[in-house]
């Protein structure tokens, strides 16, 4: 993984790219309830979204649980998990899966398979979507969307989604407006796609407000900033809330290399997480 971090690194320091004037799409459908709603005066509650590369997120709702999404490496955590956490893992590819921590894990999982957990902070529906640009086999299954709803935010993580569109199912899974997505920009492991477009099709399917974006691959990001506003944290996490969505579908770049990706698409780093 250092090997495959100063790749990356040596790769973004040749390229050099020009400013794009990036726009959004806003979602005109109404939210329907989540879990975790706040009471009426509460102040609201962030969700803490920490994400440690490849696909690799940690989430901590505001009760303190800690929900793991797709962890290669588990010495990345800012905290190891207990009895009371959760772990989701959409495929079964060294980039998003470490065996022996999914093994060993102390609380409930749900990993590369459809299914559901329900307590009172958090609702996590998955369900099945293809990693390989074929069609959907839901007899076998190459990627995982994640659906988790908690402090009033739907956020889907879309793991290794390599489709070119989303199917019905798929849409009526997600139940409504997205307010975060997890989403890649390119699948190296699909099919190929020669038109750079695929992955951000979907992302104009789903309209998310807030897309944090994987697997990054500087000409799709090109693409992406052209379309959505796009910013960039200098820092490991974010806090997000209701009214800290923007109103428009916006990409924001986290990770090792955000700052890099950023300043060489002459993207302003953010103030509002």
């Amino acid at each position: 993984m250092q090997t495959l971090r100063v790749t990356i690194s040596l790769a973004l320091v040749a390229l050099t790219l020009g400013a794009c004037a990036p726009s959004g799409a806003a979602s005109g459908s109404a939210r329907p309830s989540s879990t975790g709603a706040l009471a009426t005066g509460a102040a609201p509650a962030a969700l803490v979204i920490r994400y440690e590369e490849s696909a690799q997120f940690e989430l901590t709702l505001p009760s303190g649980r800690r929900v793991y999404i797709d962890v290669y490496d588990d010495s990345l955590l800012e905290k190891q998990p207990s009895a009371n956490d959760i772990l989701l893992t959409t495929v079964l590819y060294a980039h998003h899966y470490h065996s022996g921590f999914a093994g060993g894990f102390p609380g409930r999982k749900l990993v590369a398979t459809a299914g559901e957990i329900r307590l009172d902070d958090l609702h996590v529906v998955s369900f099945d979507a293809s990693g390989t640009g074929q069609p959907v086999d839901q007899q076998n299954p190459t990627d995982q969307m994640v659906l988790i709803e908690a402090a009033g935010l739907r956020l889907l993580a879309c793991g290794d989604e390599d489709q070119e569109a989303l199917t019905a199912e798929q849409v009526v899974a997600m139940g409504g407006p997205i307010d975060i997505a997890i989403c890649p920009l390119q699948n190296t492991y699909g099919d190929g796609d020669p038109t750079g477009r695929k992955a951000l099709n979907v992302i104009d399917q789903i309209r998310p407000k807030l897309l944090l974006p994987t697997h990054v691959i500087m000409d799709e990001a090109r693409k992406a900033v052209a379309e959505w506003a796009a910013t960039y944290a200098d820092k490991a996490q974010i806090a997000v809330t209701v009214g800290s969505l923007p109103a428009t579908t916006t990409m924001l770049l986290l990770g090792d290399h955000a700052k890099d990706y950023g300043t060489m698409l002459k993207l302003t780093p953010t103030t509002s997480w």
